[in-house]
């Protein structure tokens, strides 16, 4: 749910109402926000209402905890306890599916990798259709880096490598802040990025000898094919 949708302004009317007829009621109050809250952040996944609820009751747990103990140490490490938990918490919710097709992308090559696609698709397509149509339209265009020497899929297989070098046009760039003219933006640009080439060149991100070395071996299995 958010602010904009119809169905938030009848949760808050009626909250609020609620909330009036308990004036008498700290309690009742308390557990009415605890109510509208969880309803108001898992609108859309009801599902992830045992994780909100578990990060509610350790914060509560160590709040209780915290409000008892004077010793600063025994604080410390609770408070500690609390950050690591409710970090714990948000990596179960954002990568508990991480792994949902990584495993797809660590086969020897792009045959195994397919054969694993169609297993995984036919045990999934059922339950989960529109995934499963989704993946399979659009999962090709990721396998690419198969068809390059499995020294290079480490580096190929994830945007890691465009992330940095965006990331380092953006600190450059930020830097100056003000380009008199789209073309010296552009020189600026290129500067940096024939600088990271010969960086990669120097520390031999990509093996470019490998990579040749695939392409004779392809074009003699050509050779004998066609002859």
């Amino acid at each position: 749910m958010i602010f904009t949708e119809l169905a938030y302004l009848p949760l808050v009317v009626f909250s609020l109402i609620i909330f009036a007829l308990l004036k008498n009621s700290q309690r009742g109050r308390l557990y009415l926000i605890i109510v509208a809250s969880a309803v108001f952040y898992c609108w859309w996944s009801p599902k992830y209402y045992p994780l909100m609820f578990a990060s509610i009751f350790l914060d509560y747990t160590v709040g209780i905890m915290l409000s008892k103990n004077n010793n600063t140490f025994f604080r410390k490490i609770l408070l500690t306890f609390s950050i690591c938990g409710n970090l714990g918490i948000l990596a179960l919710f954002k990568y508990s599916n991480f792994r949902l097709l990584r495993w797809l992308y660590e086969q020897l090559n792009i045959e195994e990798a397919r054969e694993e696609l169609k297993i995984w698709l036919a045990k999934w397509s059922k339950k989960y259709s529109k995934l499963c149509n989704w993946v399979e339209e659009n999962i090709e265009e990721t396998l690419t880096f198969y068809n390059f020497p499995k020294e290079h899929h480490r580096n190929l297989k994830s945007t890691n490598v465009l992330e940095r070098l965006n990331e380092e046009i953006k600190r450059r760039t930020n830097v100056v802040r003000i380009f008199p003219n789209r073309e010296s933006c552009l020189r600026l640009i290129l500067a940096l990025v024939v600088e990271i080439h010969e960086q990669w060149l120097e520390s031999r991100y990509l093996n470019m000898d490998i990579l040749r070395e695939k392409k004779i071996e392809e074009r003699i299995v050509v050779e004998e094919i066609a002859a």
